[in-house]
């Protein structure tokens, strides 16, 4: 596999938009019950909390941007912006540039739930979701495909292409040595955005 540069390594923090799927499930109720009633709709829906991906509210997006002049860290989190606002200014990477982009389960996540959450505050991702349509290029080469190098998912690609051979990151990370989530996990970020921990 041969990477292009630049190269954005990214990943998102989500929690359930309360107020979403409040208008989704016709709720007429009190924002402090609003997420209790929306857990059980989704454990009857499926037999999980996990909400569905239009649901989740991104709260962060973070990313390790590559370069020929060096590796920059950078994060925009609803501590300065509005989630259109993290969007907005995510989404005009790829106008400006086509990073090669690096994720851990991007392809089921994180870039849906970008697309959802783009749509839903009128937002355009052509760039990033374009797949020939307005660059002929990208029709070969494009961020959807899952066997293209633009998009780098590499849990799928670990995995061999089979969603059997899936493993957490945090798992692998351990495995390898690193610190991973150290006991953190998605179940956390909503106490971490009330407490304002960012």
């Amino acid at each position: 596999m041969n990477l292009r540069f630049p190269i954005l390594v990214f990943d998102i923090e989500t929690l359930t938009d309360l107020k979403a799927g409040a208008h989704l499930y016709h709720l007429d109720l009190p924002e402090a019950d609003v997420e209790q009633a929306l857990t059980k709709i989704r454990r009857q829906e499926s037999g999980i909390d996990f909400q569905r991906l239009p649901l989740h509210e991104i709260v962060c997006i973070s990313g390790l941007w590559i370069d020929e002049i060096g590796v920059r860290l950078f994060s925009f989190s609803q501590e300065q912006n509005t989630e259109a606002e993290m969007l907005t200014k995510f989404l005009s990477i790829f106008d400006k540039k086509q990073p090669t982009l690096i994720s851990w389960n991007g392809s089921q996540f994180d870039l849906p739930v970008i697309l959802f959450r783009a749509m839903y505050h009128g937002l355009s991702a052509s760039s990033l979701f374009d797949q020939g349509e307005i660059d002929n290029q990208k029709r070969f080469n494009n961020y959807q495909n899952r066997y293209h190098h633009r998009h780098v998912d590499l849990m799928d690609v670990m995995a061999m292409f089979n969603g059997r051979n899936f493993q957490k990151l945090d798992d692998v990370a351990c495995l390898l040595g690193f610190p991973g989530k150290r006991g953190e996990t998605g179940y956390h970020v909503p106490e971490y955005v009330r407490t304002e921990q960012w």
